[in-house]
């Protein structure tokens, strides 16, 4: 029987330390919980912040893309004015050779109004050739642009996944 009481109270000591063991196990099951909580709310408010970023990013694309379809209409437009101002040239030209032949006489007027229409000519391909490179300038930054902007959102997206 002094066995068998020694046991009770091993088996006693025992209980008592597995129920220890499961209090503490349950407030660790709690802590874990409220850890989960706490990074499933971070990880909530990180995924807004990506999604608010990434929409950032989008308009700005957009933004980036309608400037490029602009200048692209501020090309065309140039484009059109450069072959506009080549025809206007190519009758001033043709005028000019009509006149000189018809004005050999006067000489020094003629050879005066050429001389003013390569200046005016010379500025206005000038001109023209300026607005050309700005434009592809500008063109090119753009497109620099919405690349670095695409690859933002390709990033983005994959750090989201």
């Amino acid at each position: 029987s002094e066995l068998a009481e020694k046991q009770v109270i091993s088996l006693s000591k025992d209980l008592e330390s597995a129920k220890r063991t499961i209090d503490l196990a349950e407030k660790a099951k709690e802590q874990a919980k409220a850890d989960i909580k706490r990074a499933e709310d971070v990880f909530a408010l990180k995924a807004k912040a990506y999604e608010e970023q990434i929409e950032t990013v989008r308009k700005e694309v957009d933004a980036v893309n309608d400037e490029k379809v602009a200048l692209l209409d501020k090309i065309d437009e140039a484009h059109a004015m450069h072959e506009e101002l080549k025809k206007q040239r190519d009758a001033m030209e043709a005028d000019l050779v009509e006149t000189c032949s018809i004005l050999e006489k006067v000489s020094e007027k003629a050879s005066t109004s050429a001389d003013e229409y390569k200046k005016a000519m010379a500025q206005v391909t000038a001109g023209t050739a300026a607005l050309k490179e700005t434009l592809e300038a500008e063109i090119l930054l753009t497109m620099e642009r919405v690349e670095e902007k695409e690859l933002i959102i390709k990033e983005m997206e994959t750090r989201e996944a």
